[in-house]
Order: structure tokens, then C-alpha cells, then sequence
């Protein structure tokens, strides 16, 4: 399940205002030395992405990624985008040994 809240699409349109727009990706990023955590980016439609038309924006997610994170939601706050889902993200330092 998907779901984005208006909040989060009127903050999306208003990035979009000036630019074309594209469809939207949500992706897990690594944190290397932060936790993990989902983010979004714009990008193309690819064979192996689920689409999702929501307010007028297509939201891409790879297939096996959506599978395993059963639900993502996203909302917009003062804080800036806000994302849950069924995902466990581990604490970080995987990339480095500075702060281990």
C-alpha cells in the first residue's frame, strides 16, 4: 500500500511549479554512516517499477523493493517530508570505521 498525504503532493506541485514534471521515485537510501532511510528523487519509468498516479504525479517504486516494504506513507510537516513503512533500517556505519 501507498499513500501520500496532500500535505506531501501540495509541497511536490510547488517543486514542480518552474520545472517539468516527472515521475517521482521512492527509494531507500543508504545512510552509510546514518541509518538508512526513504527518500525521494526524480527519475524515469523502469520495466521492473510499479506506478502509482496520485494527485497528478506518478510515483515509481521497484517492484521487489514495494514487495518488501509492504507500506509506505509520506507526509509533509514543518520538519519537511516524513516517511513510514514496514521496514526495519539498521543503525549505520557500513561504510566506514570513524564512528564505529
Amino acid at each position: 500500500m501507498l499513500e501520500i498525504t496532500k500535505s506531501a503532493t501540495d509541497k511536490i506541485a510547488e517543486y514542480f511549479t518552474d520545472k517539468e514534471v516527472k515521475p517521482i521515485r521512492i527509494l531507500l537510501q543508504d545512510g552509510e554512516c546514518a541509518p538508512s532511510s526513504l527518500a525521494l528523487d526524480v527519475d524515469e519509468i523502469k520495466d521492473t517499477d510499479t506506478v502509482f498516479e496520485i494527485d497528478g504525479f506518478q510515483f515509481i517504486i521497484d517492484e521487489d523493493f514495494f514487495i518488501e516494504a509492504e507500506t509506505i506513507m509520506i507526509d509533509y510537516t514543518r520538519s519537511g517530508f516524513e516517511f513510514a513503512s514496514s521496514l526495519a533500517f539498521e543503525d549505520g556505519c557500513t561504510a566506514c570505521e570513524c564512528c564505529c
